[in-house]
């Protein structure tokens, strides 16, 4: 709750992060960070998620940030 809070407090102030995951990083690893961004907040935009296309990715971070939100993504689809 404290983080959800704290993140909301600095999204009104203007103050959004964006924060890319590494491909590197193992499923098990990546799907734990995706539930924990979802919950205090973060707008979660991977093709990773639903193998959304370069082009889908883009238009959906484009919206989160029109809409102010804290956003987590990744940097393309894992090997």
């Amino acid at each position: 709750m404290a983080p959800q809070l704290l993140l909301d407090q600095l999204r009104v102030r203007g103050i959004r992060s964006f924060y890319i995951l590494d491909n590197a990083m193992r499923e098990e690893h990546f799907d734990a960070m995706v539930k924990i961004f979802s919950d205090v907040g973060y707008a979660v935009v991977s093709p990773n998620l639903d193998g959304a296309t370069e082009a889908e990715v883009a238009v959906r971070i484009d919206g989160a940030q029109i809409l102010r939100k804290h956003i987590l993504s990744s940097s393309g689809m894992r090997a």
